[in-house]
């Protein structure tokens, strides 16, 4: 069973016109980066290595702030 605590589906609603537009709207959204105890630890590649082996998608703002650049 999943808990909506864990998982929030961040969907698109219509096309965009082109990446511009979609990087736009998208990066109007605010997003708070969150500490995790395993980067803490020094241990981040951890969280990288669990979406690669259970095929979990990349927390948004983990991909939100490659839109910035």
């Amino acid at each position: 069973m999943l808990h909506f605590e864990e998982y929030l589906v961040d969907y698109i609603d219509k096309f965009y016109k082109d990446f511009e537009e979609f990087k736009e709207l998208v990066g109007k959204k605010v997003v708070i980066k969150k500490d995790y105890r395993t980067d803490k630890e020094g241990f981040s590649f951890l969280r990288y290595l669990a979406h690669s082996h259970y095929k979990n998608e990349i927390l948004r703002e983990e991909w939100r702030i490659h839109l910035k650049k």
